[in-house]
């Protein structure tokens, strides 16, 4: 590997706010990261990095970390000392555990982590109250923790391509939700309760075994796109262009 700077360079750099070093082919991110104090935006995805050392936790006015498109096997707890953290992704990677530390970044507004081998959430998972935007699709999770209730900031929601064998009824609680996907799952059941999500705008639920979609989903007032398996939806689906086992339900 070729480095362009060497630690030393890097304390003359103290000054500097974003840095972009995606596709380096870098192995891991150093310790003599900790130099960059003023660091706010860092991008280092798609690399090869499967260690993050400690000294990232000194550059602790971050808000914005890409790490997608890694060889990352986990996120380390000294990560989220960076407790101004905003934006996280670090989707494509084989991460199996989200550690009990990332629940403590109350700022953390978008975090994507999809394409990884996450089987559970910590249970404190809904301690991320300002969570906007969160993409969990393809892991392997099975459920969501009771605490997820608390995630009322939430206005999308992405669970496509796990496991899931039930929405909890406690997703009435997210009345922020606009974008809510949770296509090939497992899921037998819908509760009833997502029909008082008054918000939402995108409904995806095609490719899980329901028998029926709850009656007042379809007539959510802002619903513009429903989509289920065929014979899943209690109303005729009136598009002409659905030919096919899915069907796809644009709303005026």
């Amino acid at each position: 590997m070729t480095k362009i700077v060497d630690s030393n360079d890097l304390s003359a750099l103290s000054a500097l706010t974003r840095l972009m070093v995606k596709d380096n082919n870098l192995p891991a991110i150093h310790d003599h990261l900790s130099a960059l104090v003023n660091l706010k935006d860092l991008d280092c995805s798609s690399n090869k990095v499967s260690e993050i050392e400690n000294g990232i936790m000194f550059c602790t006015h971050i808000k914005r970390l890409q790490l997608a498109e890694n060889e990352l096997l986990s996120l380390p707890k000294h990560l989220f000392r960076i407790f101004d953290i905003q934006f996280l992704n670090a989707s494509y990677n084989n991460i199996r555990t989200v550690p009990f530390a990332m629940c403590f970044c109350a700022d953390l507004k978008e975090l994507d982590m999809s394409y990884n081998r996450l089987e559970l959430l910590p249970q404190d998972f809904g301690n991320l109250m300002s969570l906007q935007y969160l993409n969990l699709s393809s892991n392997l999770l099975r459920a969501l923790p009771e605490s997820f209730r608390h995630c009322t900031s939430l206005q999308s929601l992405l669970l496509n391509d796990n496991k899931l064998a039930v929405l909890p009824p406690e997703i009435r609680r997210l009345k922020l939700l606009e974008v809510l996907q949770a296509k090939d799952n497992d899921l037998i059941s819908v509760p009833p309760d997502i029909a008082t999500l008054q918000k939402l705008r995108v409904l995806a639920l095609e490719g899980n075994p329901l028998l029926t979609i709850p009656s007042g989903s379809i007539d959510l007032p802002k619903l513009q796109s429903l989509s289920a398996n065929k014979g899943q939806l209690h109303a005729r689906c009136s598009d002409p262009a659905c030919q096919h086992g899915c069907r796809t339900r644009p709303l005026s």
